[in-house]
């Protein structure tokens, strides 16, 4: 059993040294050392942007701009589906609100994915 025990420690620990603490419960989000990006919808509709830049070493900056670029990619995407499908099944948020909101994202997808297809000069504007 005491192996086990020491065993299970060092694991632990391993994983506290290599990916740092799991992440307080109990603190507020304005008490977390991270830095992050928000972005807001008020009751008027007018869009925000927040940023905190709490670690200031190389490493995290790095990150953030590699997670920005991964934002901006596309990659984040089935993420962010899978986000909303958990909260939407665990009832945290309505069914009928993501709904919408999938509706207008994808809306907006297919009509940057037309706008992208066609092209840039079009051949009867070369050759008349």
């Amino acid at each position: 059993m005491i192996f086990i025990k020491k065993t299970f420690t060092k694991i632990v620990e391993y994983f506290k040294y290599h990916y740092g603490p799991l992440p307080d419960k109990n603190k507020k989000d304005d008490e977390i050392k991270e830095n992050s990006i928000s972005f807001r919808i008020d009751e008027w509709n007018r869009f925000y942007i927040k940023i905190k830049l709490d670690l200031d070493n190389n490493a995290s900056c790095e990150e953030f701009g590699k997670m920005l670029f991964f934002l901006q990619d596309g990659r984040y995407e089935q993420n962010i589906v899978d986000a909303f499908v958990d909260m939407a099944t665990k009832r945290l948020i309505k069914t009928d609100n993501v709904q919408k909101v999938m509706s207008g994202w994808t809306a907006l997808l297919a009509q940057n994915l037309n706008h992208q297809t066609s092209p840039c000069i079009k051949p009867t504007e070369v050759f008349k």
